[in-house]
């Protein structure tokens, strides 16, 4: 089918795959449907034995990690309970030694000496013991004495350290930092001189508070100031009646622990780490650093002396692990944990140190047989897949040759029938019927050639109808044309001698007349200009219509438009008594290049519209800037008024020509209802919209925004009115709307406006600003008001208030308005609308001293 003739095939399709689709649902479907139905039965039968398989191997992997951690556990007890008889052992030794009096041989006593700091130590090896006396005490006769004695500990401390290969080194420490140590190292560059050894977890640890049981007791890992590194002690106090004269020890370094003790055999390759009870990691395994993402710390590189104690880091608490949570509940068990991966960790609590022995083995590790199991079954259902899908394959390929066969043997004819149609489309409506074989497809061939000769007959006459249509269009546009032409020919004839007699009325109206003379001319005049502006209407909208309007484009300052506009109509505006106010954003460029004449004509429409429609209140004309790019800036313009308002029902022909809100309103106000359908059209000339925001009984926001060519980029921004100081001014204003444009003003130019809404307000104002003093004030209260004769008189009764200078926001310029300004205290006047340049000078001369000139 082409795209000529487009033909409905959301449920089409052709007769290959309907052929094709009646063998796959009649054949392939359900053969297939059994075929997964086998598989997925295999599959299911793989896993849930797979599963159960590896449960197994989980219960049994639990039990046995958790016979290990016991049997381990156990075989750790028994040594440490060996180190401890040995240690209490050592301490009753030591307690009777220090009570026994011995007096060395002149060989032994020759090894000893003092240095300068005071330290008495030994000089030499003599196979014996090492002695470090820090001198924290000064070591005099009863200190050497106790040396003596203690030589007396060396024959035992030789054999303790052959007897347990665990044991690193020995050691008495005393209450007055007495350090006798075995094996024998050169003690004087190890320790600090006047050390306080009992300061040392090695020593406190055994104490009364510690171990009030003064039994044998195991400390955390530390490093040993003797310079072994890091390891764990058994230590026993030595007491003297109730005295603690000093603590024995035994050392095993992490090195030994790990190297032997945890050198276990535990099977699926885990290992063991042994935890002290109060969480920190006393010794690690190679094999277990990476999982805990640790370093087992064995040695240490003694730089300096070792002046305090040193523990382990944070890292190695168990605490800070919150996968071992179930550690601290229970003494022993079995939990899964996520160290690294999925592992099972089992523990056990040895009962001589409180410590906690774990042993860890990797889950995939467990799993390993029954997972290569499982896999060997899922291979073997893939290759079953593959085989399937393999057979499959070639049955489909055999299948899709039939159904091409059967579907060409239909299709020839209905392909001939198809390219039938097609010419036809086409728009070749004499054809021939071809000859089919088929009784049916002959009979639609014939009714198609007929029915294309019908079809032909019919697009002859629509042809002929639609050139009749267009000549008749044509007469219509030039019509239009002429018509245009024509109203904009007998506009311009009317204004010339309608211009004539206004200016005659004009001239009349300046000659002496009678009251009721006067009275007829000026009605005559009023009569005549509303005709003017009725024709001048259509005049624009007849040049609209006949295409002949031309935008003009040339710089133009924004702020002159706006203030010009509202000066061209502020005589009607006053004479209605109504406030009219203009606001340009300060951020406005200086200059734009556009059409200003149609601007301003779209503007005086609306802004007249404004006051036609307004008996009271107050009229708003704004430009403010919107998006703004390199090369031009959209401008919003908009007039708000408080007026009649405009009802929804109104609003969808509000722009058409020839409309207005009712009939009423023709009567009452006067219009033809051209403006604001010529404002709509020259606003869309000029690439921009105009809208309307109304509320009835409310008044009326009309609204259009235009691009317009950027020609200087930086807003009109007049320098504030000091260089240095932000002076504070007040606002006398009850017009909310027209006290925030003259707030927004101010705020432009650096002052610190203050605005009130009555004559009460701004006294208590003035008169509380004592500690920061207002320095101008603007009134913009009517003259003959309530509230002006309250502010004057308020202030008159006040000299201090009666000096700030003051500025009056007239309505209307009338005669004598300069010497009544001045005669009730006013340094200057300006009438509205208020323009920004002289508001700006006439707050300058205020501020500055001098009066400003009168603005109009």
């Amino acid at each position: 089918m082409t795209a000529d003739r487009p033909v409905a095939q959301n449920n089409a399709t052709t007769l290959l795959k309907w052929v094709w689709r009646s063998y796959f649902r009649a054949a392939l479907i359900p053969l297939l449907l059994v075929e997964v139905m086998f598989i997925a039965i295999y599959l299911t039968t793989h896993y849930l034995a797979t599963r159960e398989n590896i449960a197994a191997v989980r219960s049994l992997a639990t039990d046995e990690l958790r016979r290990i951690a016991q049997r381990e556990a156990m075989v750790i007890q028994k040594q440490l309970e060996a180190i401890s008889r040995t240690t209490d052992l050592f301490r009753r030794q030591t307690a009777l030694i220090l009570r026994t009096p011995f007096e060395p041989g002149p060989e032994e006593r020759s090894r000893y000496a003092y240095s300068p700091e005071g330290v008495y130590h030994t000089t030499r090896d003599n196979g014996g013991s090492a002695l470090f006396y820090s001198g924290i005490v000064p070591v005099g006769p009863e200190q050497r004495e106790k040396v003596w004695r203690t030589v007396q500990l060396d024959p035992l401390l030789r054999d303790i350290q052959q007897t347990h290969p665990l044991v690193v080194q020995l050691y008495l420490n005393t209450f007055d930092s007495l350090n006798r140590i075995y094996p024998y190292f050169e003690v004087l560059g190890q320790y600090q001189p006047r050390m306080d050894i009992s300061s040392f977890n090695f020593f406190y640890e055994a104490d009364a508070q510690h171990n009030p049981g003064r039994g044998a007791v195991w400390t955390d890992v530390y490093v040993d100031p003797a310079g072994q590194g890091w390891m764990v002690s058994c230590i026993a106090p030595v007491y003297r009646d109730d005295f603690l004269e000093g603590v024995v020890g035994l050392d095993i370094t992490v090195a030994t622990i790990t190297d032997t003790i945890l050198n276990l055999a535990i099977p699926w390759q885990g290992y063991g780490v042994l935890v002290s009870k109060t969480g920190t990691v006393l010794a690690l395994p190679r094999a277990g650093e990476a999982d805990w993402g640790l370093r087992e710390l064995t040695i240490h590189a003694y730089t300096d002396y070792i002046r305090q104690n040193t523990f382990k880091p944070e890292e190695f608490n168990l605490d800070r692990r919150p996968a071992f949570a179930a550690l601290r509940d229970r003494p022993e068990g079995v939990a899964p944990v996520d160290l690294n991966g999925p592992q099972l960790v089992a523990w056990a609590t040895i009962p001589e140190t409180g410590w906690r022995l774990l042993v860890l083995v990797r889950e995939a590790n467990i799993y390993a047989q029954a997972s290569r199991l499982g896999h060997r079954l899922m291979v073997i259902g893939f290759w079953m897949i593959g085989g399937i899908i393999l057979f499959y394959l070639i049955f489909f390929a055999l299948l899709y040759r039939r159904a091409r066969t059967m579907a060409g043997v239909i299709a020839e004819p209905l392909e001939a029938v198809d390219a039938l149609v097609e010419r036809i489309g086409q728009g070749d409506y004499e054809q021939q019927a071809p000859r089919f074989k088929v009784l049916e497809l002959q009979k639609t061939a014939t009714g198609l050639v007929a029915m294309g000769r019908q079809l032909g007959a019919v697009n002859q006459r629509l042809r002929l109808a639609q050139q009749e249509a267009e000549q008749a269009r044509d007469a219509a546009l030039e019509a239009s044309r002429l018509k245009s032409e024509f109203l904009a020919t007998i506009s311009h004839e009317l204004r010339t001698p309608l211009s004539g007699v206004l200016g005659m009325l004009a001239l009349l109206l300046d000659t002496p007349l009678e009251s009721r003379q006067r009275k007829y001319a000026q009605t005559a005049r009023e009569s005549g200009q509303l005709l003017l502006g009725v024709i001048n209407d259509i005049l624009d909208f007849s040049r609209i219509e006949a295409g002949r309007i031309e935008l003009i484009r040339a710089p133009f300052p924004p702020v002159a438009l706006i203030e010009g506009v509202a000066d061209v109509l502020a005589p009607k505006a006053h004479e209605k008594r109504l406030n009219l106010m203009t606001f340009v954003a300060p951020q406005t460029p200086a200059l734009v290049s556009g059409d200003e004449g149609r601007l301003r004509q779209v503007l005086l429409n609306l802004l007249g519209n404004a006051i036609k429609f307004t008996q009271r209140g107050e009229i708003v004309v704004r430009c403010e800037p919107g998006q703004t790019t390199e090369r031009y800036v959209w401008l919003n313009f908009s007039t708000m008024d408080t007026g009649i308002g405009i009802p929804p029902a109104a609003r969808g022909r509000l722009f058409q020509p020839f409309t207005q809100v009712d009939g009423s309103s023709t009567r009452r106000f006067g219009g033809a209802g051209l403006g604001l359908s010529i404002c709509k059209r020259l606003v869309e000339l000029m690439g921009g919209e105009i809208g309307v925001e109304s509320e009835a009984g409310i008044g009326s926001t009309f609204w259009f925004r235009v691009p317009l060519d950027l020609v200087e980029r930086e807003p009109v921004r007049p320098p504030h009115i000091r260089e240095q100081g932000a002076p504070r001014a007040l606002i006398v204003e009850q017009d909310a709307r027209g006290g925030e444009l003259l707030r927004d003003y101010l705020l432009a130019w650096g002052m610190r406006p203050v605005l009130t809404a009555s004559a009460n307000a701004a006294l208590e104002a003035l008169s509380g600003a004592t500690d920061d003093p207002f320095e101008a004030v603007l009134v913009g209260l009517k003259l003959d008001s309530e509230e002006f004769q309250r502010l004057l008189a308020g202030l008159e009764r006040q000299p201090s208030l009666a000096t700030v200078p003051r500025l009056l926001l007239a309505d209307q310029d009338e005669k004598g308005l300069d010497a009544r300004s001045r005669r009730l205290g006013f340094a200057a006047w300006l009438t509205r609308p208020v323009h920004r340049a002289r508001l700006f000078d006439a707050l300058a001369g205020l501020l500055g001293g001098t009066s400003a000139p009168v603005s109009r």
